[in-house]
């Protein structure tokens, strides 16, 4: 899956940054008790997703738009699984 190999391109501290933006996102929506939201990987402008076969995708961070829970999975499983590479911050 093409989104999964561009989070691997990133840096720790990036998908750190990432995953506490969507954060916030899923914070003030449950504080307004409204619908999930959908966003890309880093939340640009949804003038710049464009239909690419069966779906969508962002023309400037190339990943699909999702809703903002999915991507903080995502991420948070991303972390995980690189946590060696963290060192003391996992």
């Amino acid at each position: 899956m093409a989104t999964l190999s561009t989070i691997a391109t990133f840096e720790p501290y990036e998908l750190i940054i990432l995953l506490a933006n969507h954060a916030e996102t899923l914070r003030s929506v449950h504080a307004a008790g409204a619908a999930m939201p959908v966003v890309c990987l880093e939340d640009c402008d949804p003038r710049r997703w464009v239909p690419w076969g069966p779906r969508e995708v962002c023309t400037n961070c190339g990943t699909p738009p999702l809703a903002a829970n999915t991507w903080h999975k995502i991420l948070t499983e991303t972390l995980r699984t690189r946590r060696a590479e963290l060192g003391a911050v996992a």
